[in-house]
Order: C-alpha cells, then sequence, then structure tokens
C-alpha cells in the first residue's frame, strides 16, 4: 500500500474503527444478561452460562492470538484481518437469531475467533503504516 492511501482520512477511520470493536464484543452483550437469564430461567446453571457469554471470547481470543499471528505473516495481515472481521461480525449476529444457550456459547467461541484476528491484526497493521 503507498503513503498516499494510508494518509486519507477513509483509511485512519477503517483502521481505528476496526480496532475499536474489539470492545464491542463484551460491551454489547453486558447489558443484556439479565434477559438472557431470564429467557433460559429452565436452564440448569444458567447464572453461570450466562457469564460464560462474556467470558469465553475473550478466553478464546488468548488462546489463538499466537496461531493468529502466525498465519497473519504467511497468509497475509490483511486478508486475514478481512477474514476475521467476516468471522467477528458473523457469529456476533448470530445471537439475535438463536434461541438455545448452548448454541449461543458456540458463537461466541466463534466470535472469540474472529476477534483474535482483530486483536493481533490492528496494532500491525496501524505500526506497519504509521
Amino acid at each position: 500500500m503507498n503513503k498516499n492511501n494510508t494518509e486519507s482520512i477513509l483509511f485512519k477511520l477503517v483502521i481505528f474503527g476496526v480496532a475499536a470493536t474489539m470492545a464491542l464484543g463484551n460491551a454489547a452483550i453486558a447489558p443484556v444478561l439479565p434477559m438472557i437469564e431470564a429467557d433460559f430461567l429452565q436452564v440448569e446453571h444458567i447464572k453461570f452460562l450466562s457469564k460464560m457469554l462474556i467470558s469465553i471470547p475473550s478466553l478464546i481470543a488468548g488462546i489463538f492470538a499466537p496461531l493468529m499471528g502466525i498465519m497473519m505473516e504467511r497468509l497475509g495481515r490483511v486478508k486475514l484481518l478481512f477474514i476475521g472481521m467476516l468471522v467477528w461480525a458473523l457469529s456476533g449476529a448470530a445471537g439475535y437469531l438463536i434461541d438455545d444457550i448452548y448454541w449461543l456459547l458456540f458463537t461466541r467461541v466463534i466470535l472469540g475467533i474472529g476477534a483474535s484476528a482483530l486483536m493481533v491484526g490492528i496494532p500491525v497493521l496501524i505500526e506497519d503504516y504509521y
């Protein structure tokens, strides 16, 4: 990428906007945990499982981050970052369609994998371009 493209306002908004998404995965779901618990009252251990909706993405992102770093070096940073954003967006939106707590937990695992690509890729791209 040449220097002219990285100096554009749009490029900076995209890079720093994607960086802000790393916090959204957990922040977006935290306020609705009581409603999730109320919807799944019949599920055993729902208090624990609902709290796992916040913890699992961070745990998975931490586990997958080293692998994402290796993959970024081999496959290309922007390509893997784009795939990570797509995985992050689709798995995050999947919660709107799912009505089973265990499938919801599974989508949060996938969200963590996508988040790991963002967690590793964005700081590297910022360092590369600036």
